[in-house]
Formats: structure tokens, sequence, C-alpha cells
């Protein structure tokens, strides 16, 4: 099925991989018998810094572990559950923390974002916290959310949101930070302020409410976390 996946949704172009080689970004071999411990030694694979499974064994093999590496942190988690469980895994670790997708396999793990923060996901989500009313009597919340959503996608997806509703009395925003590193902060900045300028427009009697832009460890964009943590604060000044 992996293998179906890859040469579906091939490496985006400028990637100088192939389909046939992409999966190997996501999961790689080694020996049975080949220990944990070496796995992050192994001058083989010194040149993949993000992480990945590495099967022991084949996917024959009866008994197969499969592990997690980092090996840029010297990192192994081994796994007790089987390939799909493992690949789920791999990709909830690079959204948990927020790790650039590997350009081989941007298009798979884009895939997998979508499938996994569709809207009715997000909707359970926010049942499974505080209630589907975030514990507010005579209240009624309604949830949107997508997955890798930038900022200049916010009013049409608001628009498409809306489609056979009427416009909510408080409409409160949490965007913006998946622009971080890919627009400068006053092109960002002004974008915001031009969209919410409409959004007034197109609803009057509509409070709009806009939320900060959390801090994050790793950013998606960007090679420096200190520079765009400073620019998060500009923004949310």
């Amino acid at each position: 099925m992996l293998v179906l996946l890859t040469h579906l949704l091939p490496p985006v172009p400028g990637t100088r991989c192939t389909v046939k080689s992409a999966i190997t970004f996501l999961i790689d071999f080694v020996p049975p018998g080949t220990s944990i411990a070496s796995l992050c030694d192994n001058s083989e694979m010194a040149s993949r810094t993000q992480p990945q499974l590495i099967c022991i064994g084949s996917l024959k093999s009866p008994t197969r572990p499969y592990i997690i590496t980092a090996r840029n942190d010297q990192v192994t988690i081994p796994l007790n559950d089987g390939l799909t469980c493992a690949v789920d895994k791999l990709f909830k670790l690079y959204w948990v923390c927020n790790l650039t997708y590997p350009p081989q396999l941007s298009s798979v793990f884009t895939f997998f974002e979508y499938i996994h923060l569709n809207q009715e996901s997000q909707v359970q989500k926010a049942a499974g916290t505080m209630g589907r009313n975030i514990s507010l009597p005579g209240v009624r919340v309604c949830w949107f959310g997508r997955g890798g959503l930038r900022w200049r996608g916010l009013l049409p997806f608001f628009s498409h949101s809306l489609q056979g509703r009427a416009a909510p009395d408080i409409l409160l925003i949490h965007c913006g930070g998946n622009d971080m590193g890919e627009l400068r902060r006053v092109e960002l900045v002004r974008a915001m302020k031009e969209d919410l300028h409409q959004l007034k427009l197109r609803h009057p009697g509509m409070k709009i409410m806009l939320s900060t832009v959390t801090q994050r460890c790793r950013w998606k964009a960007g090679d420096s976390p200190v520079k765009l943590n400073k620019a998060r604060k500009y923004i949310c000044s």
C-alpha cells in the first residue's frame, strides 16, 4: 500500500528523487540481528537527517520490529505495532514536533495531514476536551479547521464553511502560524489587516477576535526559530 501511495503521490519536482527511492525515506530495512543502539551510527544512513522508520528484518519476517530513528538527535523509539500504526506514529511525530516534511515524501505526508486534520476530526477533538460548546451555557460553538491553512486561504475557507449558514455573532480566528518563514512579517501583518477589514465589511454585525500566533519549538519554514519567534512577537503586538 505504501508503494502504491508513493506512486499516486510522487515526490515534488526538484527533489531529484525517483518514486522508487522515495519509499526508502519513509522506511528502510536492516539485516536481522541489528542492534537498535547501532542504528544512529549506520554510515550508510548518515545522510538521512530527518526521522524515519527502520524495520529490522524484512516485511516477510513473522516478527519484525519497527523503530523510529532521529539520527541528528541520536534518538531511537522502538514500536510494538504493525506497519500501519508505525507509519501513523511517524507522521504524528512530524506533526507534534512541527518538523518539516522530507521533500521526497511531502506529497504523501500532506495527504496524511489532510486525512488526520479534516473537519470531522477537529470537531471530535474539541468535543472530547471541554465539550462541543466548551462548557458555555446557552452558546452554540461551531468548529471549522483545515490543516496547513495559510492566511491568504482564510477568507475563501470561511466563505465556503459559511455556505447555508448565517454569520456567527462572534468569529474567533487562529491562523497565521503556517505563514511564518514564508512571508515577511510586514507582508503578513498587511494581509491580516486587509482581510480582517474585508470580513468586517461583509459581516458588520459580527465581532471578530484574533488569536495570537502561538510559539513553536520548530517551524515548518525558516531555519532560525529565534528569528521567527521575534517576528511572531511583532505580529502579535
